[in-house]
């Protein structure tokens, strides 16, 4: 298997790039039906693509997009990533 290193511009022309590519390889049954596999792709797409949101922000604004937060506030992980729109 060979390996892939691509670069974007930013991270939302990565989103953009990502979107449409994943666009082109979806493929839903004509009664709406999703796959466990398409669900659980969706949920990984989601979360690197918060990831990589997060990650562009904090080199921006260190201070707003910490990458540690502390035990008693690392529940807002979850709804920072539940809220985030893909």
């Amino acid at each position: 298997m060979q390996d892939w290193e691509l670069e974007f511009a930013s991270p939302e022309v990565m989103y953009e790039e990502l979107q449409r590519l994943r666009g082109n390889s979806e493929h839903q049954a004509q009664d709406g039906s999703i796959t466990l596999e398409q669900a659980v792709s969706e949920a990984h797409y989601r979360v690197e693509a918060f990831r990589n949101f997060w990650l562009a922000k904090h080199k921006e604004e260190p201070q707003h997009f910490p990458l540690v937060l502390a035990a008693d506030n690392s529940g807002l992980w979850h709804e920072q990533i539940t809220d985030f729109d893909a």
